[in-house]
């Protein structure tokens, strides 16, 4: 977790695309609370290396139908965001996809763990209405669930 201005600055500055600069208005509205869900491929293969695991036959990345590491962490973020937003702060998931060697070493993490995403967290500004209006998820027309949800098959 950063939560120190340093500490959540140094994130801003290792991550930013350098085609796309932060402005110092979107800075100012970064969240307080950055918390960066990892993932360990390596702890999950040794894990069903063991004796009382590897009957499973998972200790090989190939055996994995998808990378659970992955999965588990990402559903950590979720549960992680959904407890803020239960205590009435504003937070979202979103990815690194600039700096993330960078980032990972000026932090002193593990070469084998893999950043799965990031929640940000904070209280959140009041609401503006015209953009509340083009981009939240209450108000943008959705498909019917008809046409996104399949029953007892596709």
């Amino acid at each position: 977790m950063l939560d120190a201005p340093d500490a959540t600055a140094a994130f801003w500055r290792l991550t930013e695309d350098p085609g796309d600069p932060y402005t110092p208005a979107e800075l100012e509205q970064t969240p307080p609370v950055l918390v960066v869900p990892f993932s360990n491929k390596a702890a999950y293969l040794a894990r069903y290396a063991k004796p009382d695991m590897i009957a499973a036959g998972l200790s090989h990345e190939e055996a994995w139908p998808v990378p659970y590491w992955d999965v588990d962490a990402g559903m950590a973020a979720m549960l992680l965001m959904l407890a803020a937003i239960d205590e009435g702060l504003a937070a979202w998931v979103f990815a690194v996809f600039d700096g993330e060697r960078e980032l990972m070493q000026h932090f002193g993490v593990p070469d084998d763990f893999r950043i799965v995403g990031v929640v940000g967290m904070g209280y959140g500004a009041p609401e503006d209405t015209m953009t509340a209006q083009l981009w939240s998820s209450r108000t943008k027309l959705k498909r019917p669930v008809s046409e996104r949800l399949h029953r007892n098959g596709w």
